[in-house]
């Protein structure tokens, strides 16, 4: 089991680079529809998807972590793998959210 009070730096950057993704994702089809003209206020599916996509990305990190250390060597890999790590489950938590409750995604494409 790990202990949330020891993390060590480089897992706390790595954690941000998982933050930094699947923000960047949660917040890239909002500024483009506002581009566009298409909606005015911010819909609160991105935020879940955001929260619930960094929430499984941490702690399945966390469990590989127990396995197998961060095997980042300097912080901007480690922040480089996390980054990774966001981009990529975001849009797989999505597609599961958009299968298990459809109704809050309706105004999407």
């Amino acid at each position: 089991m790990i202990n949330m009070l020891s993390v060590n730096p480089l897992e706390a950057i790595y954690l941000i680079g998982i933050f930094v993704g699947c923000f960047m994702l949660s917040i890239a089809p909002y500024i483009r529809k506002l581009d566009k003209g298409e909606v005015t206020q911010w819909n609160h599916a991105y935020t879940l998807v955001m929260l619930v996509s960094f929430s499984v990305s941490t702690i399945a990190s966390f469990i590989v972590f127990t396995l197998n250390a961060l095997t980042a060597e300097s912080p901007i890999l480690a922040f480089g793998q996390g980054l990774i790590v966001g981009l990529a489950s975001k849009p797989t938590v999505e597609e599961l959210l958009k299968r298990l409750v459809p109704s809050w995604f309706e105004n999407e494409e």
